[in-house]
């Protein structure tokens, strides 16, 4: 039996196809997102892909240096690179914890 969660249909497909969701929430979960990227604007993660790296998580398909399931690990990500993270992203990152 698996011990972890299977991904949503969506989720799973924008995983095989490394969509920009799922490109966004791999960097941000190994501490690789560079918002300067874009060019002459600055890319800010958003919630949809914040839902896509927890749910990577919770399926075993990406672990990454930052657990979005642990407080200590959010609050630490959200000290460090408060920049990264749009409102709705950073309301995202917390909800679990209100």
């Amino acid at each position: 039996m698996n011990e972890y969660p299977l991904l949503s249909p969506s989720y799973l497909m924008a995983a095989m196809r490394h969509d920009q969701t799922f490109q966004h929430a791999a960097a941000m979960l190994h501490d690789d997102w560079d918002p300067n990227e874009g060019g002459l604007f600055r890319e800010m993660l958003q919630a949809p892909d914040i839902e896509m790296a927890r749910a990577l998580q919770q399926a075993g398909m990406v672990k990454g240096r930052w657990q979005l399931d642990d407080y200590g690990h959010v609050k630490d990500l959200l000290a460090l690179h408060a920049e990264w993270f749009s409102p709705t992203a950073r309301n995202a990152l917390l909800a679990p914890f209100e």
